[in-house]
């Protein structure tokens, strides 16, 4: 009994301390409230896939708002609500991310940041469950695996910090604390740079660390979200952010093989352009030293979109050739070995065909 009453002693000890570490003794000093005018509204997209009822997010989305403009003068506003039904993105942090963007990226001037609440399944190391992520871009995709101020608070100052540090105590911890669940205030350093960053605008990039490194990220980025678009065969999306990944990271082969692609491939005719097709997917198959079968298909295609079915034929058939699975059986399906996704992989040959018929895929 006597040992118990000293460890509560000694916690209620650590904690009281603690507090002076953080902004929350602070919150009713004039001076504080004055340095966080004036108020920031934030616009906030809901993205849910119905985990949570829309009230329990409504009042949870109301104490994070108290929460944050208390400490650093930014109130949270729902602009919109978006449902969305998850593939195989929940156990990969950055396919949920690109999802994310692509599925708000038309209405993104409306928004500031996007908040998705769902039970999303990736792991840290060490095979801890993440509770919650924001994207380290735009600083604006936000996911939280519950309902818990702690969470969104802790992935949306890391937004406004613009630094996936984290600190020894307070919302900024890399883990929960085990203290409770009142854990939500910044200390004076953390809200200093908040508040130097509280107007930052969200649809920008913002400049953070190694110049080189940063748009090594944003190409990847652009990458993986022209390429979902290609998917959809939306290529009146696709193409422009596919050329801007290649702005910014020229030697990345997945790119110039995409474009290509869409260039050569398009269901809508005013994308087509053979002989920039075939200048891509030349660029392509060079950076990747002519090892990729699928490259060789997007090659073919571009020749056949050119008039060159003589080429067509010729890298169709290395590229059915490339990808035969073992044993060479023509009954089994090929094995895909392209950096994306164009179709059923039984398609190469029947490209052949078309090729051999004069005929560019899909026909004129």
């Amino acid at each position: 009994m006597k040992a118990t009453k000293i460890t509560l002693l000694l916690l209620l000890t650590y904690l009281l301390g603690c507090a002076a570490g953080s902004v929350k003794p602070l919150l009713d000093h004039p001076e504080f409230k004055a340095e966080n005018q004036p108020v920031r509204t934030l616009r906030v997209l809901l993205i849910t896939d119905n985990s949570y009822r829309k009230d329990e997010i409504e009042r949870w989305m109301a104490r994070c708002s108290d929460l944050v403009e208390a400490q650093v003068g930014i109130r949270l506003e729902i602009v919109g609500w978006q449902r969305v039904t998850w593939d195989k993105e929940l156990n990969d942090i950055f396919r949920t991310h690109i999802r994310m963007a692509a599925d708000t990226w038309t209405g993104r001037e409306n928004f500031d940041i996007a908040v998705a609440p769902v039970h999303f399944t990736q792991r840290m190391g060490g095979g801890k469950l993440l509770l919650g992520a924001v994207d380290t871009l735009f600083w604006r995709y936000i996911f939280v695996k519950e309902l818990d101020p702690n969470i969104l608070l802790h992935e949306l100052f890391h937004a406004f910090l613009l630094s996936t540090d984290h600190s020894d105590d307070w919302v900024m911890r890399a883990e929960r604390s085990p203290y409770g669940t009142e854990w939500y205030w910044l200390t004076p350093k953390q809200r200093k740079v908040i508040l130097r960053n509280k107007w930052r605008d969200f649809n920008a990039v913002p400049v953070t660390g190694n110049l080189e490194g940063q748009r090594w990220n944003e190409g990847r980025f652009y990458y993986a979200l022209g390429s979902l678009f290609l998917q959809k065969k939306e290529s009146n999306l696709a193409v422009p952010l596919l050329a801007k990944s290649l702005e910014l990271d020229p030697k990345f082969a997945p790119t110039y093989n995409n474009l290509a692609w869409i260039l050569a491939t398009a269901h809508d005719a005013a994308f087509r352009n053979g002989q920039e097709a075939v200048r891509l997917a030349l660029i392509a198959c060079e950076l990747s030293n002519w090892k990729n079968p699928g490259y060789f298909d997007t090659l073919a295609a571009a020749y056949a979109r050119a008039g060159d079915f003589d080429k067509a034929i010729q890298w169709q058939a290395k590229a059915v050739e490339g990808m035969k699975p073992p044993g060479n059986d023509p009954q089994k399906p090929l094995e895909p070995l392209k950096a994306y996704e164009h179709d059923e992989t039984l398609q190469h040959r029947r490209r052949l065909e078309l090729y051999r018929m004069q005929k560019p895929w899909p026909p004129d």
